[in-house]
């Protein structure tokens, strides 16, 4: 079984017609729990009374997390929790044949990743969020590796740097060994 960390981060694939990219979260901070801890709570209590765990709360966290937010009169609670999901997260993908680390809000503010995908990474990256903040270290394991078969994720202690220098060379099949020099980074 895996050893679960205090530093565990989320490895999302995302296949694209114009190439992978990978979406690299961190968990939430302790100061970021702190301040969102009911909202935080009260979505992780919804996704399981609703029978969803990690069999689909990986698909619906996000959404579920907007619900319970207006719930509680708060919707403005739930953008801002997203928005420091998004603000500690990287895409990674090919920028001239070179895997490269990108803030994942200047990738969906430049449409890198299309509505649909957004969605699934959001909801991976809620659940995940959610998962590591309410379980028991002792009970952790199960449930990330669990979401993460599920979903193609990983879940790694490891530094971007690392994931960079673990994906695979950029040259495509069919061109000889020359190296790609495909941009998913619209102008």
């Amino acid at each position: 079984m895996t050893k679960i960390d205090a530093r565990l981060n989320l490895v999302v694939p995302v296949e694209r017609e114009t190439g992978p990219l990978y979406v690299y979260a961190l968990p939430l901070s302790r100061a970021a729990f702190d301040a969102n801890f009911l909202l935080i709570s009260k979505t992780f209590a919804a996704l399981y009374q609703e029978g969803l765990s990690f069999v689909a709360g990986g698909r619906v966290g996000g959404l579920m997390l907007r619900q319970v937010a207006r719930d509680m009169k708060q919707p403005e609670a739930a953008d801002a929790l997203l928005s420091e999901l998004r603000r500690t997260a990287s895409a990674v993908l090919l920028v001239d044949g070179k895997w490269t680390p990108i803030p994942l809000e200047d990738a969906l503010n430049k449409g890198v990743l299309d509505p649909e995908d957004a969605a699934e990474v959001e909801g991976a990256m809620t659940f995940f969020m959610v998962a590591s903040a309410m379980h028991k270290r002792s009970q952790l394991a199960s449930i990330l590796e669990g979401m993460a078969g599920l979903w193609g994720a990983q879940i790694t202690s490891s530094p971007l740097s690392d994931l960079i220098a673990s994906l695979p060379a950029s040259t495509p099949p069919g061109h000889g060994g020359r190296k790609a020099t495909q941009s998913s980074i619209p102008s």
